[in-house]
């Protein structure tokens, strides 16, 4: 349990010599640097008087004039890629398509675009969208704005509209980067920069000459902002990360410094603008002298062309999640290639697993060794921790391990009661942390925390990642305390996926779950109709569409007739049926049964309402059929949450469960009190009772064969049952990963 979500206990709120503000439990002791402000009170409370009083999120010593403690570098991040730049002026710096600038080049350009951002008010704690198509001006617009000492926000020109009006309305950028966008048009106080090659369109007046030294930067202090990037949000709205010119500096610097960078070397712009990833992808390329190689869009969503343009490309360096590298390098090995030019992976946004095909292709290579490194980090730290996986593939791990901590930075695996443990959630401090959240005081309070552990003042950020030791002493990836997925790495909120649903007008209430699938997870939505009419699954879907990216939209949507609850009244998430795998189909109807109606005992209908294709790589279902038909017939029955009544919930020489026959409400029936599945069959009922130990919170039983005092294996009942009995419900955790 974590102690800084709501347990029902007391809280306090603490604040720091910076003003900062940090939710606190009780029973904890107040870190040294740390004075308590209000409290102690109800979590709520707390949050309140946090959202009430600390408006300005600002550090004091920036409202002073002075720096807080300097970077491990002690320059500013314009200031490391002018120095990366000086190594090398005449070689390429960006390539994209027909186009190549030269380092000198980018920053003659970004200089010029600088000066007009400054003429405009850009500086210190300014904000600038950058809303540019995948270009080499989406660079020199990148470089320009920390020139010109402001943050910049990249925008995805194909994000939707709605969306893009939302991070727009929220980030209240000063200027937006772009050369046009239908929801600037309809908003005409936004101000706009378009035209080409990153210069306004018309020109500025007032702006100087078109050449000469960048703006005055002396103003501009680490805590200052670099960039703000948004990630989902578990109370269905985006939020926005902001961080400081020290953390982007500190990551640079400790790449240059760590990784095996050279002149000269290729990188591929492969990552989302959107994804925090494509700041160290790109920056940290331009500081180490290196080349910026942009594939084209229609290119980098396919990976039979994107294979095929690494190799024509001569690329050295690629960042990608796991589940993109896999399929890379599947069609890489299809195409007969080993990409004889990549050196270096990085691999971030998503647990790191070595299969066998990584390693036959990291071990057959010609061309020499391959590295893979495993870069650690939420949004809110960017990076934490990085492990470099090279010499013999045979020998890598399957579980790649966190690693050291950056330089700069420090990872604490604590128990709920902050103490250190060798599993525990893992809480991140140090030079890598962001500000908080951008406009929003009270989350920012919940997630960075006061450090206990650390100087006095100090701050960490709580992951919501669990890890554990392993036997060499490494740290691995073990779960989430929370519901947050990761999706082709990016980090997915389910609560924000169920809020643009419930905006649907034909949805009544959604849940939505992520589920296995092959190399990652899925998203899988469940809706219920707002009235008589059945949700329209063509609409339903390009409602999802209008207002989410891509990666958070749905691959299954199902219609139920009521979501499952437990006696608490709560939403049973491991009672929501689980559509399959991919691809799959329901074999013809038995004899007697009508396709789509519910199989008996089930608790609804379940109604796949269409596996969209909205992403890179996704498969079309096969075999899509109507309500119902989209399931496994050896799976529907176990899967749509059916539970056998009376003994089923019975324990060898244990009392009942105190639910045990309770009318429940189930999916099928809204509204209506019923039993929970009708009357067991004696034989059903028996053989539940001896599949032995039931889940502590589903009632269940647990799977795995369990010995019944008599040398027997206690499933061989259950496989003879099967022909005369309806089948019998798995236990929790056994296809529903």
């Amino acid at each position: 349990m974590n102690p800084f979500e709501d347990t029902g206990g007391r809280y306090l709120v603490l604040a720091d010599g910076e003003g900062r503000h940090s939710l606190w439990p009780e029973p904890l002791p107040v870190p040294p640097g740390w004075r308590t402000v209000h409290g102690p009170g109800p979590y709520d409370s707390c949050v309140a008087h946090v959202e009430e009083h600390w408006t300005d999120q600002r550090p004091a010593s920036l409202a002073a004039g002075r720096a807080g403690p300097a970077g491990a570098t002690g320059r500013m991040p314009a200031e490391l890629l002018e120095e990366g730049a000086a190594r090398d002026p005449a070689a390429a710096a960006v390539v994209y398509e027909d186009e190549t600038l030269t380092h000198r080049e980018l920053h003659a350009r970004a200089d010029r675009l600088a000066r007009r951002l400054a003429a405009r008010g850009v500086g210190p704690e300014s904000v600038v969208a950058v809303l540019l198509p995948r270009s080499a001006e989406l660079v020199v617009a990148m470089v320009a704005v920390l020139k010109a000492g402001g943050a910049y926000l990249p925008v995805e020109t194909g994000y939707p509209r709605e969306r893009v009006a939302f991070l727009l309305r929220d980030a209240r950028p000063a200027l937006v980067l772009t050369p046009d966008h239908p929801v600037l048009r309809d908003e005409p106080g936004k101000r706009e920069e378009s035209g080409e090659r990153g210069e306004p369109a018309g020109g500025c007046p007032g702006d100087g000459p078109a050449d000469g030294p960048g703006p005055d930067r002396s103003g501009l202090l680490p805590d200052h902002p670099a960039y703000v990037v948004y990630t989902s949000g578990s109370t269905g709205t985006p939020k926005g990360i902001v961080m400081p010119c020290r953390g982007l500096a500190n990551l640079l610097d400790w790449h240059r410094t760590a990784m095996p960078v050279r002149p000269g070397k290729r990188t591929a712009q492969f990552t989302a603008i959107g994804f925090d990833f494509s700041v160290q992808e790109i920056l940290a390329a331009l500081v180490a002298g290196q080349t910026v190689v942009i594939p084209p869009d229609e290119v980098r969503t396919d990976m039979d062309a994107m294979a095929e343009w690494c190799d024509r490309q001569r690329v050295n360096e690629l960042f990608a999640p796991t589940s993109v590298l896999d399929a890379l390098l599947a069609a890489a090995r299809a195409r007969g290639s080993d990409l004889p030019a990549l050196t270096d992976v990085y691999q971030g946004g998503e647990a790191l697993t070595v299969d066998g095909r990584i390693r036959a292709f990291a071990a057959g290579r010609p061309a020499g060794p391959l590295r893979v490194h495993n870069i650690y980090g939420p949004a809110e730290t960017h990076a934490a921790t990085a492990y470099t996986l090279d010499g013999d593939p045979t020998d890598w791990p399957a579980a790649a391990p966190l690693g050291p901590a950056l330089t700069g930075a420090r990872c604490y695996v604590l128990d709920e009661r902050l103490r250190p443990a060798d599993t525990g959630e893992l809480y991140i401090a140090g030079a890598q942390l962001a500000r908080g959240y951008l406009g929003r005081p009270g989350l920012t309070a919940r997630r960075f925390v006061a450090d206990p552990h650390g100087a006095p003042g100090e701050r960490m950020y709580r992951s919501g990642d669990l890890v554990r030791r392993d036997a060499a002493g490494e740290l691995v990836f073990a779960g989430r305390t929370d519901d947050q997925v990761k999706i082709r790495g990016f980090r997915v909120e389910p609560g924000e996926t169920e809020a643009a649903l419930l905006r649907h007008p034909g949805v009544g209430r959604a849940a939505v779950v992520a589920r296995r699938d092959v190399g990652g997870h899925r998203l899988v939505g469940y809706v219920t109709r707002s009235g008589p009419d059945p949700v329209d699954p063509a609409d339903l879907r390009a409602h999802a569409e209008a207002l989410l990216p891509a990666h958070q939209v749905p691959a299954v949507l199902v219609e139920l007739d009521d979501l499952p609850l437990t006696a608490n009244g709560k939403l049973d998430r491991a009672a929501l049926p689980d559509p399959g795998a991919p691809g799959e189909a329901e074999p013809a109807a038995p004899a007697g049964r009508t396709p789509g109606r519910p199989h008996p005992g089930r608790t609804g209908p379940v109604r796949p309402v269409r596996r969209g294709a909205g992403h890179p790589g996704a498969r079309p279902r096969r075999g899509l059929l109507p309500a119902g038909r989209a399931l496994p017939a050896r799976r529907r029955a176990d899967r749509a949450g059916a539970r056998p009544a009376g003994p089923a919930h019975l324990r060898p020489g244990r009392v009942p469960h105190p639910h045990a026959g309770r009318p429940r409400r189930t999916a099928g029936h809204r509204g209506a009190v019923t039993p929970a599945a009708g009357p067991a069959r004696p034989l059903e009922g028996e053989h539940c009772a001896l599949a032995g130990p039931l889940h502590r919170r589903t009632r269940q039983p647990l799977p795995g064969p369990r010995r019944n005092g008599r040398g027997g294996d206690r499933r061989r009942p259950l496989h003879r049952a099967r022909p005369r009995h309806q089948r019998l419900p798995r236990g929790p955790g056994r296809g529903r990963r």
